[in-house]
């Protein structure tokens, strides 16, 4: 057996051993930890480059290098994808598709090997270097997927959405229970008009129909008890948005006994 099918052999046992650690779960002093940092920044380009470069034509940090930047690149571009289908970035996707992957481009290194590239000049004895058109489609195509990987990456961290929220908080702001004091704050993406009701004993004592905030704004207000409620156990804020009828959201503030 060639050294080129024994490492490619070599590639296919690693992805099946940390494919079957994950998938059972066993963990031997971080193993799966990792296996699945290989499996993520060096088997799927070092499978790219068995299929890709003849034996001997790449010595071994040419060959660390090829590998790490084909597999950065094409894990940074399959997370693109994966985000996009169906599966979206779940463990077990990315454990599939990047098995997947490397398994297949192995068996192709297998079934079509590569012939010796680097020719030897037999007067000198020396090596003739030199791009020839493959060389240069391939650093063609590692400088795009390098370049294609760090747009995706920058435009789904300038694009990230971010969820909005409205704050509702009451606290007592008497010793006696007779006073409290509500605060509502919009974190929303927009403005909000909000519909606040104080309910003691279940029967709504007050109501605020329209409160508008743009967000970051703050409303407050102290509201008190009236005496014929100030025996009951808990007062209750709610808030709607907009003319919804679905509570938005709620704050029980109860009486210390």
């Amino acid at each position: 057996m060639s050294k080129y099918l024994l490492r490619t052999v070599m590639i296919v046992v690693l992805v099946l051993l940390i494919f079957l650690l994950q998938v059972m779960g066993i963990d031997f002093g971080g193993m799966r930890i990792l296996g699945a940092i290989l499996l993520i920044t060096i088997l799927p380009g070092l499978a790219l480059v068995q299929l890709l470069f003849a034996e001997g034509s790449l010595d071994l940090p040419e060959t660390m290098a090829f590998a790490l930047g084909m597999s950065v690149s094409f894990t940074a571009l399959s997370g693109l994808l994966l985000n996009w289908s169906v599966w979206g970035l779940q463990n077990w996707s990315w454990m599939i598709w990047l098995s997947s992957f490397t398994l297949i481009v192995c068996v192709l290194a297998i079934l079509f090997p590569r012939n010796r590239a680097t020719q030897i000049n037999r007067k000198t004895g020396n090596f003739r270097f030199g791009l020839s058109m493959r060389d240069i489609l391939l650093f063609a195509m590692g400088g795009t997927l390098t370049i294609g990987a760090l747009f995706v990456a920058y435009q789904g961290a300038k694009d990230r959405p971010v969820a909005g929220f409205t704050q509702l908080a009451m606290a007592w702001s008497s010793p006696d229970g007779s006073t409290a004091q509500i605060t509502i704050t919009n974190h929303e993406n927009g403005a909000a008009l909000y519909r606040l009701q104080l309910k003691t004993s279940g029967v709504v004592a007050d109501e605020w129909p329209a409160i508008k905030l743009n967000p970051g704004d703050t409303w407050q207000t102290e509201i008190r008890v009236l005496p014929e409620y100030q025996d009951a156990h808990q007062i209750e804020a709610v808030l709607f948005l907009g003319d919804s009828p679905i509570i938005y959201r709620q704050v029980v503030l109860k009486r210390s006994r």
